[in-house]
């Protein structure tokens, strides 16, 4: 996406990388408060599922080609900004996602649980320097990617309860109450095997 972005951006602009940055930056600025809006109003999950619907729809409306020949200012097109907008969605919910998640962790392993999320969020960042050598063999590889990806996490998101309203979960009692779970289910969950229990 970045690439596709900042192509339009640099053609427009005189290839000044700082100024691609802070467009970029204030692109997506407006997005991120619309969205915190609406998680206090609507909900966490609602909120995300509405912004991740929109980037999918940004995302698939990419693929028409006439999309790249209606012309909106200078050499920006309607297709650089449906990938721009695309963008913009996926990052409000990424950013979202650090409150959602801190609320739905239980006290006792909310910061190791945090920075466990967190690490595995860069994985993203890890493979983004990859996105430039799939673009020389096809550009709709890195569309169809990402709208599978989308697709999945909105599917995830569906089983994530909502926190508006809702006290922080201090131990996992809570967490699985909130998340619909029985007392016997925990107590399955964190009773250890008799191969556990003979050996101690």
């Amino acid at each position: 996406l970045i690439p596709r972005l900042s192509s339009g951006i640099n053609a427009e602009y005189g290839g000044n990388e700082y100024l691609v940055m802070i467009l970029m930056g204030c692109f997506d600025f407006p997005f991120k408060m619309v969205l915190y809006v609406l998680a206090g109003k609507i909900g966490r999950q609602k909120s995300c599922q509405l912004y991740l619907s929109l980037g999918l729809i940004c995302l698939i409306l990419t693929a028409i080609p006439q999309t790249d020949y209606i012309p909106i200012s200078g050499n920006f097109t309607m297709k650089t900004m449906l990938v721009a907008s695309g963008r913009a969605f996926a990052g409000a919910v990424f950013a979202l996602l650090y409150i959602y998640t801190s609320e739905i962790l239980p006290t006792l392993v909310r910061s190791v649980g945090m920075s466990t999320c967190s690490t595995c969020a860069r994985v993203g960042s890890l493979l983004a320097p990859l996105v430039i050598l799939v673009n020389e063999i096809s550009p709709s590889i890195i569309y169809v990617f990402i709208v599978v990806c989308l697709m999945i996490s909105m599917g995830l998101l569906r089983n994530i309860p909502e926190t508006l309203g809702r006290p922080l979960p201090n131990c996992l009692e809570d967490c699985f109450e909130m998340f619909g779970e029985t007392a016997e289910e925990l107590e399955r969950l964190t009773k250890p095997e008799k191969g556990e229990e003979s050996s101690n």
